[in-house]
């Protein structure tokens, strides 16, 4: 009976290690291939900016638009340009205004980043928001790393 608890110990140990292997693997299999500022393209009052990663079978856009008031941030996962996940989140942001009167100095940057982001709504994303996005980055950077 001991030998028997002994070997499923020692069977879900390293059943949690490849666990832990191939969590690792995943995470530090995320490289990013570009970062294209849209303040110029996207209309926002702060920014917006896109990253775009590559992940183990896919590829992962991150778009994100900041306001005076909050901040909304698209992440779309996807392969030969074709979404298999995506969502859209807004955030507002909360920030305490004895800290704004006493920071009378600090721009508005100063004041997103200090401010505490809370989410307000969220929701899946389609096909046409990413193929909006996708027409920002290069074709041969998405065929060379996305199919």
């Amino acid at each position: 009976m001991n030998l028997l608890k002994i070997l499923i110990y020692i069977t879900l140990f390293f059943s949690f290690a490849l666990k832990a292997s191939y969590a690792k693997e995943a995470i530090s299999a995320t490289q990013l291939l570009e970062s294209i500022d849209l303040s110029e393209k996207i209309k926002s009052t702060e920014g917006s900016e896109l990253k775009l990663y590559r992940q183990h079978h896919a590829c992962l856009a991150i778009l994100k638009v900041y306001g005076e008031i909050g901040q909304n941030e698209s992440i779309y996962q996807f392969k030969n340009k074709q979404l298999l996940n995506g969502v859209h989140i807004d955030y507002l942001y909360q920030l305490d205004p004895v800290d704004v009167e006493q920071h009378a100095e600090w721009s508005s940057i100063e004041l997103m980043q200090k401010a505490k982001k809370v989410m307000v709504d969220r929701s899946v994303a389609d096909q046409a928001a990413l193929d909006d996005i996708l027409h920002y980055v290069d074709d041969q950077l998405l065929e060379k790393n996305c199919q």
